[in-house]
């Protein structure tokens, strides 16, 4: 009889439904200390990377689509650069300005620069060996500067390449 067997199976259920929702809040539970958890370790490698920006001495921008600077980067940047706010700035007069490179080469740069930025990685190795890997720029005193540049595509899951990391060398004091 259905009844009889529904009847004595019944505690059973309630049993088991009741220890399954004490699974779940305790599963919740234990989440909420992942995320937690989660959360102080990115807080933690985001103040290291200040650590770094604030320290390094070079400058260190991100281009983004645009080829403009993103808003994080090394705290020489501004000076290094010669650019009060580094922050959607133009690389092409930030890094580029005043740079003794004729108009074709920086016609070049910025269209390699364009061709990677927001695209997609396989033209990042088509058009890297368009990135120059130093400059000499006049500063508006009429010295030179001269600097090292070095770069690295930061690309998405898709392989798109998002952002272009630029690591700029004030060597002048070398030369």
């Amino acid at each position: 009889d259905v009844r009889g067997r529904v009847g004595r199976d019944l505690p059973v259920v309630l049993v088991l439904s009741r220890e399954l929702a004490i699974a779940q809040l305790l599963g919740l539970s234990n989440l909420e200390g992942l995320v937690e958890e989660r959360t102080a370790e990115l807080h933690a490698r985001q103040k290291d990377m200040a650590e770094i920006l604030a320290n390094v001495p070079e400058a260190i921008v991100a281009i983004v689509p645009g080829l403009t600077l993103h808003e994080e980067h090394s705290a020489c940047a501004p000076e290094i650069l010669g650019v009060e706010d580094v922050p959607g700035a133009s690389v092409m007069v930030a890094v580029f300005g005043g740079a003794e490179l004729d108009d074709d080469r920086v016609d070049q740069v910025k269209g390699a620069l364009l061709a990677i930025v927001g695209e997609d990685s396989v033209n990042h190795l088509i058009n890297e060996h368009l990135l120059p890997e130093e400059v000499c720029r006049l500063r508006p005193d009429g010295t030179r500067q001269y600097l090292e540049l070095s770069w690295a595509p930061i690309e998405d899951a898709n392989e798109i390449v998002n952002k272009m990391l630029l690591s700029v060398r004030d060597v002048t004091e070398l030369r």
